[in-house]
This record gives structure tokens, C-alpha cells and sequence, in this order.
């Protein structure tokens, strides 16, 4: 018996050391100098607060603007959906998605963008969209598992 709760237990932590219990995923990607880090919700629940968040830095300093392409596909998992900071402009993209303008304070070398809300009451198994951030062109696979 004493053998099986420790098996157990040692099964329960490499689980955890793995990641498997991970409520967040993180992704970065390089481009034109510019290290985009982005953290989304792996999973959330109807109702939940959940935020994205994207981490931009160049040493050089970064552009004046950002511009975030979002597909609507992935956004329809808020409600209430807000950002920080606030875009400048906004525009669709086609009926997939969404262009978000950002500015980025004159010689700031990095800038955190997040978008904040609660889970969306309407019910799929995931939400999954893409997201480019230019400059850099970099793209990320959004995905977040939604549970009962």
C-alpha cells in the first residue's frame, strides 16, 4: 500500500513538473530585432476573468506604433473585452479578423499590450485564431480549451 500512495505522489509530481497542470501558455518568437512574448489562457471556464498578454522589447528601441492582427475567431471568446493600453485605431481585416494600432512611447525599448475580460457564455470546446504583430511579422497560434 505504501509502495502505491508513492508511486502516486512521484506520478503526481513529474505531472506538475511537466507542465501538465499549466494554466498558462507561453510562446515567443523573434523578428526584426523585435522579441514578441505572448501569454494566453490555456483554459477558462464561462464567466472567468482571463487576460492575454503580449510583451514586446527591442533593444534598440521599438517603432511609435504597434500593430496587432487578431483573428475574430479567437476574440470571440470575450466579453467585455478591454486592452492596456488603449489602441489608437482600430479596423477589420477582411471578415476574419481585426487590426488593433498601438503607440508606443518615443525611445521605449519594450511595451506590454494585454487584453482583458471574462470568458464568453457561448460554448465550444476551444477557441483558436492567429495573431500577428508587426513590426516583425511575427505570427502565434492562439488557442484556449473552454470547460463545462
Amino acid at each position: 500500500m505504501r509502495d502505491a500512495v508513492l508511486t502516486a505522489f512521484l506520478l503526481f509530481v513529474l505531472a506538475g513538473v511537466s507542465g501538465l497542470f499549466d494554466l498558462t501558455h507561453r510562446a515567443e518568437a523573434d523578428g526584426d530585432g523585435v522579441l514578441a512574448v505572448i501569454e494566453t489562457p490555456l483554459t477558462t471556464r464561462a464567466g472567468s476573468d482571463i487576460q492575454l498578454a503580449l510583451d514586446l522589447t527591442n533593444e534598440t528601441g521599438l517603432p511609435r506604433q504597434v500593430t496587432l492582427r487578431i483573428e475574430r475567431s479567437y476574440l470571440a471568446l470575450f466579453e467585455d473585452l478591454s486592452f492596456t493600453p488603449q489602441p489608437v485605431a482600430e479596423r477589420a481585416v477582411a471578415p476574419e479578423a481585426v487590426e488593433l494600432v498601438f503607440e508606443v512611447p518615443e525611445g521605449a525599448r519594450t511595451v506590454r499590450i494585454s487584453a482583458e475580460g471574462r470568458a464568453a457564455d457561448a460554448w465550444t470546446p476551444t477557441a483558436t485564431g492567429a495573431l500577428t504583430v508587426e513590426p516583425g511579422e511575427q505570427e502565434f497560434t492562439l488557442r484556449t480549451w473552454r470547460l463545462p
